[in-house]
C-alpha cells in the first residue's frame, strides 16, 4: 500500500539531483525558481518514492508539477486526493499539469483527465541569429501606467498561463502605436540565473504580420542573456507561425508535452 506525505526540504534537496532541467522544466522550475510558494506531496512504497505532486501557491488556477521518480508505476488517483485534501481544494476544481508521453498513458490509464489534453513543446535558446536591426519600430521595457494596458491586450488575446503579479515581479516590453497605445507585448514567466523563461508574446490581431513578435521576442532574449545562459519558453504545437519564428530567432525544440487538467470528483473510488 502506498503512503504519502509532504516532502521536507532535505527530501526536496536530494530530488533535485534526480531531475533533468531541459527533460523536466516544469518540475525543476518547481524545486528551484518557484520554490519559495511550492509544496511538495511525494508518494512512497515501502520507504521508496515513486512519484511526486507539486503544487504552485498563489496563481489564479491550480498549478501542479508532476514527476515520477522510479519504474514502479504509481497510484495517481491517491496521490492527486491526498493533494487535495491537504490543500483544502474542492474536489469540484481542476487541477493541470504539463506531463510527457508516458505520464499521459498513467493518467488516461486511471481515467483522471477532465478535458482533452492540448500538445505543447518546449524550445531552448542556443543562438542570436545575426541581422540588420530594423529600426522603423521599437520595443520598450513597460512601466507601470502601462499594466493595464498589458493586461487588457493579454487577457481579451486569451493567454491561458498570464497572471497579473508577474507584471510586478518580472519585466515585460511592448510596442506602442502612434496613438500610444501597446499593439504587442511580451514577457517572462521566470527570469532569474537558474531559468529564464519567455511567455505572454502576444500581437493585437490589427497588428499581426508585421514583425512584432519577432520585434519583442529578440528584445527578451537579449534582456535573458544577461541574466542567465538558459532561456526556455512553451508554444503550443499546433502554433506553427509562432514556432517557426521562434527557430529562425535560434530556438530549437526539446521536448514534447501534454497540456492536461483533471478533477478529483470524476475517480471511482
Amino acid at each position: 500500500m502506498f503512503k504519502h506525505k509532504i516532502m521536507n526540504e532535505t527530501e526536496r534537496t536530494w530530488l533535485k539531483q534526480l531531475v533533468c532541467k531541459d527533460k523536466d522544466l516544469l518540475f525543476y522550475s518547481y524545486l528551484t525558481s518557484r520554490k519559495s510558494n511550492t509544496i511538495f506531496f511525494g508518494q512512497y512504497d515501502q520507504g521508496q518514492l515513486t512519484s511526486v505532486l507539486a503544487y504552485l501557491k498563489g496563481l489564479s488556477f491550480h498549478a501542479f508539477a508532476y514527476y515520477r521518480a522510479s519504474e514502479v508505476n504509481p497510484d495517481l488517483e491517491e496521490l492527486i486526493r491526498y493533494a487535495y485534501k491537504e490543500l483544502k481544494l474542492s474536489f469540484d476544481e481542476v487541477g493541470s499539469t504539463i506531463v510527457n508521453d508516458n505520464d499521459l498513458v498513467q493518467f488516461q490509464k486511471q481515467k483522471l483527465l477532465y478535458g482533452t489534453p492540448k500538445q505543447e513543446i518546449v524550445m531552448k535558446y542556443s543562438f542570436l541569429e545575426k541581422e540588420e536591426e530594423d529600426l522603423s519600430f521599437q520595443s520598450e521595457i513597460i512601466k507601470e501606467k502601462d499594466f493595464a494596458q498589458v493586461s487588457k491586450l493579454l487577457k481579451e488575446a486569451g493567454m491561458p498561463f498570464f497572471d497579473e503579479a508577474s507584471l510586478h515581479t518580472s519585466p515585460y516590453v511592448a510596442i506602442k502605436n502612434d496613438q500610444n497605445k501597446i499593439v504587442a507585448v511580451g514577457g517572462f514567466h521566470l527570469f532569474d540565473h537558474e531559468i529564464v523563461e519567455l511567455g505572454n508574446i502576444c500581437t493585437h490581431p490589427l497588428y499581426r504580420k508585421n514583425g512584432y513578435g519577432k520585434k519583442i521576442t529578440k528584445h527578451l532574449v537579449s534582456m535573458g542573456r544577461e541574466k542567465g545562459k538558459d532561456i526556455y519558453l512553451y508554444v503550443f504545437r499546433d502554433n506553427k507561425p509562432a514556432i517557426a519564428m521562434y527557430t529562425l530567432l535560434g530556438f530549437s525544440e526539446l521536448t514534447s508535452l501534454h497540456l492536461i487538467e483533471f478533477k478529483p470528483h470524476i475517480f471511482n473510488k
